[in-house]
């Protein structure tokens, strides 16, 4: 009786023991799952960041290149408007000049049609030649001056 008595304590032992290895077992599945789920939501969030740090490098590059486009067709306008002053200065030059030679081929014409204006020119020339000398302008010998009246 004793040793069945025994047998039956042994026998409640290694079920209790079979009872404790599953729990530990289940315990040790579960800590498994739960790290594997850990990791995959890890691995989640890490794609979820990396998807974003390249949405917004797409952006600041956008953004990049629209600043550089913006500067380049600033620097067009500039260039444009630079070229277009550059033709007005140039077409108003050409008006001045031909002003100017209009303006003396009706002086000469007028001179050869008034001999006194003429005398009056030629006057004045000398005058101006004089002040010029005077003034250190020109060198004494050389005959008249740059003024294209």
């Amino acid at each position: 009786a004793e040793q069945l008595q025994v047998q039956r304590f042994e026998a409640e032992a290694r079920s209790r023991l079979a009872v404790l290895e599953a729990q530990r077992l289940q315990a040790e599945m579960e800590e498994a799952q739960a790290k594997a789920e850990a990791e995959r939501f890890r691995a989640v969030r890490l794609e979820m960041e990396r998807e974003e740090a390249t949405r917004l490098e797409k952006r600041r590059q956008f953004e990049e290149a629209e600043r550089e486009k913006a500067r380049l067709e600033a620097e067009q306008r500039e260039r444009e408007r630079q070229e277009m002053i550059r033709l007005e200065m140039e077409r108003l030059k050409e008006e001045k000049q031909r002003r100017a030679s209009q303006l003396e081929f009706l002086r000469m014409k007028q001179e050869m049609e008034d001999p006194v204006l003429s005398k009056a020119r030629m006057a004045t020339q000398e005058v101006d030649d004089a002040i010029q000398l005077l003034m250190g302008e020109i060198q004494p010998g050389k005959k008249g001056s740059s003024d294209p009246r």
